[in-house]
């Protein structure tokens, strides 16, 4: 019961009196049973995700050389990460969190999604915004619904500005070469009089 009263501190990556975070680890007392310092493991997966994803996409949003497709993963991202504290604060005042193993259940869908999203952020650096927007869309048709469906929502979200670079081209002749995310890439005019 004690431990329930800290863990949803630690599922927000606050650090506790029982749970003290500790260079992106969390400390678990040694005073706890292997079988529930296995479940705290699975458990406190969910916080150090969050706090991962936090802080790198807070480091990448300071940046001031993304692309409009990166900051909208970015923004997309950092709404995800609202929605799970609003989520870890339902769970905890509901009180569906009355052992260590309901915990964990409570929480699976929720790890996943953060495996999902930190497969990105890791290398958010190495890839392009569209080439995000062609994994994002080869993945909504994966046959587990819960990545299919995670895909489909960030494909919808990053789609718009696509189409907006691609309108611009279209009836603008507008092309924005600063980001190279776009299938055609503005070129110097050469001209020779041969």
């Amino acid at each position: 019961e004690e431990m329930l009263k800290y863990i949803s501190y630690t599922l927000l990556a606050t650090t506790s009196s029982l749970f003290p975070f500790s260079k992106n680890k969390v400390e678990i007392p040694v005073n706890v049973s292997n079988g529930e310092s296995g479940v705290l493991h699975l458990i406190f997966e969910a916080g150090l995700l969050y706090q991962y994803l936090s802080f790198k996409v807070e480091s990448h949003k300071s940046s001031r050389t993304l692309s409009p497709l990166k900051m909208s993963i970015l923004t997309y991202t950092s709404q995800q990460l609202r929605h799970y504290v609003g989520f870890v604060n339902d769970v905890t005042i509901s009180g569906h969190m009355r052992s260590l193993k309901a915990t964990y259940l409570v929480l699976y869908d929720q790890i996943l999604i953060f495996r999902f999203y930190y497969s990105f952020i890791q290398r958010f650096d190495q890839f392009r915004g569209d080439q995000f927007l062609s994994e994002f869309d080869s993945l909504r048709h994966h046959g587990d619904p819960l990545i299919s469906s995670l895909s489909n929502n960030i494909f919808q979200s990053l789609i718009i500005l696509y189409y907006e670079y691609l309108t611009n081209w279209l009836t603008k002749g507008q092309l924005d070469a600063t980001y190279k995310e776009f299938f055609i890439e503005a070129g110097e005019i050469n001209n020779t009089d041969d």
